[in-house]
């Protein structure tokens, strides 16, 4: 709490909305978690230096040096669990026993960075993340909506069954707002409820089928690739970086997201064994946009960024020698009640403070096309975070050409928030507010 208290000023400025509905301050508490945890990793490092220049002082007294060497170990050890996260890709970790087991965090095929070991090793490269990137989702269990194909050959279907297809609902004499209640009064056009009509019309049949055999749904575009997964020339080192840490970076959005979803789906399934998991009773309900502000080093390190508008970062944390900073947006529609508990399982996964947090609301669908949310009430957020990712994780993988470039603020000369801003381009150096 002593966090809150410190920093109550950019809290509440930074989180936009979250007041107005009702959290207070929801517990900064997952930012307060990576605030802790990001300390943490800052102060051992400094006491591993520190023990390593005691050490060369201490060498002629032998029990000095063993004590000294005794700390140095336990103070690595704590720096470890501190940056588990980081080492540790919690995409492919594993569940046995109950108990999630940790990945190692490594490139996607070895020999590539800091440099690839000549183009042979960048091609594979190339490969490999188109493939991962092309299942990057498929934990979601993830949906789109209706095609027209697949609503004319639902129509057709409906046709072929002998039942007159509805054209349009909305041409009925009838109050849509009842549509879900199951005891409404017949009306009098074909003596139907409203949702038997619906079972009528090809629009409505097809998105709801879609609905119950998927968990989220997914836009075709919502996570971008690097370029370089289209070029005809093997990938420089800078864009296998780039693809590298953007694939990271998503794959932790991904992993939010999952873990949020498959609590859940068990809890649904802990109350009726025979009831199937689906996206109306998801948390998280419909990944319209993911982008990564360009931080990454070198042009194109960004994706996703048309028509973004960054919010302002009011933590004043920028890249330095411990750490380079990448803003991310989410754009997403959730169930209004889980946002805290969706917010925590961001802060989880890593290293992410939420900076900005937009609300609006959905307009209900009673026709049941396109986007079934379910029954409860559900917004649209725009989920504004950090990411901070520790030089001493990813220095080993960071092409020596930006090695230096992603220890200074990153600056945009387009930005309008950076000092005589106007150029367009980009260079190291300065502070972006």
């Amino acid at each position: 709490m002593a966090f809150i208290k410190a920093n109550m000023t950019w809290i509440v400025l930074g989180v936009i909305g979250v007041a107005a509905i009702g959290f207070g301050i929801w517990g900064f508490l997952g930012g307060s978690a990576v605030e802790a945890k990001m300390t943490t990793v800052n102060q051992l490092t400094s006491t591993v230096k520190g023990l390593q220049s005691g050490a060369q002082n201490a060498a002629s007294v032998k029990a000095k040096a063993q004590e000294v060497e005794r700390r140095k170990k336990e103070a690595e050890r704590a720096k470890d669990v501190a940056l588990s996260v980081q080492k540790n890709n919690a995409f492919y970790a594993t569940l046995e026993s109950g108990e999630l087991k940790p990945t190692p965090r490594k490139p996607l095929i070895e020999n590539v960075l800091p440099a690839p070991a000549g183009n042979t090793e960048g091609l594979k490269f190339r490969d490999e993340y188109k493939k991962e990137f092309d299942d990057l989702t498929t934990r979601l269990h993830p949906g789109e909506k209706p095609s027209l194909d697949a609503i004319q050959a639902e129509t057709i279907e409906i046709e072929r069954s002998g039942k007159p297809p509805v054209k349009n609902p909305l041409d009925l004499p009838w109050d849509i707002s009842q549509i879900f209640n199951t005891n409404s009064v017949r009306v009098e056009s074909g003596k139907q409820t409203p949702l038997e009509v619906l079972r009528r019309w090809g629009a409505s049949t097809v998105a709801f089928r879609n609905a119950v055999n998927c968990w989220v749904y997914v836009e075709p575009n919502a996570f971008a690739r690097h370029k370089m997964a289209l070029a005809n020339t093997p990938p420089t080192a800078v864009e296998i970086w780039q693809a590298q840490m953007s694939l990271w970076i998503q794959q932790d959005i991904v992993t939010a997201i999952a873990r949020a979803n498959e609590k859940r789906a068990a809890e649904v399934i802990a109350a009726n064994s025979e009831a199937k998991p689906w996206v109306g009773l998801m948390p998280v309900k419909h990944i319209q946009k993911v982008s990564i502000g360009n931080h990454l080093g070198g042009a194109g390190a960004g994706s996703n960024l048309e028509l973004i508008k960054w919010v302002t970062s009011m933590t004043g944390k920028t890249a330095n020698s411990d750490m380079f900073v990448v803003p991310i947006q989410l754009q997403l529609v959730v169930e209004e009640a889980a946002l805290p508990s969706i917010l925590e399982e961001f802060c989880g996964v890593g290293f992410y403070t939420p900076i900005g947090v937009q609300l609006k609301s959905v307009q209900a669908n009673p026709l049941q096309t396109n986007y079934v949310y379910g029954d409860q009430p559900v917004i649209k957020l725009q989920l504004d975070l950090e990411g901070y990712y520790f030089h001493v994780v990813f220095d080993q993988w960071i092409p020596k050409e930006l090695v230096e470039n992603l220890k200074k603020p990153y600056v945009d000369t387009a930005d309008p928030f950076t000092p005589g801003a106007g150029g367009g381009g980009m260079r190291p150096g300065g502070v972006r507010r």
